[in-house]
């Protein structure tokens, strides 16, 4: 079985979609979009992204 679609579905782990949503920092249309987009509906694993991204915030990333 592929290493791949494991998450709930999802191509990536939750870190990959943080980090990409930590690049659109001081965009919040485009972070929305990107998430109904590109993240998977279920709740927990977007939880888990939205954890993600707010660790990487604490840790160095500076919102815009």
């Amino acid at each position: 079985m592929s290493n791949t679609k494991h998450w709930w579905g999802a191509d990536r782990p939750p870190r990959a979609y943080a980090e990409a949503l930590l690049q659109m920092q001081g965009d919040p249309d485009r972070q929305q979009a990107f998430m109904e987009t590109h993240i998977p509906e279920n709740e927990d694993f977007r939880n888990l992204v939205r954890d993600h991204y707010k660790t990487a915030l604490s840790l160095g990333g500076k919102e815009q």
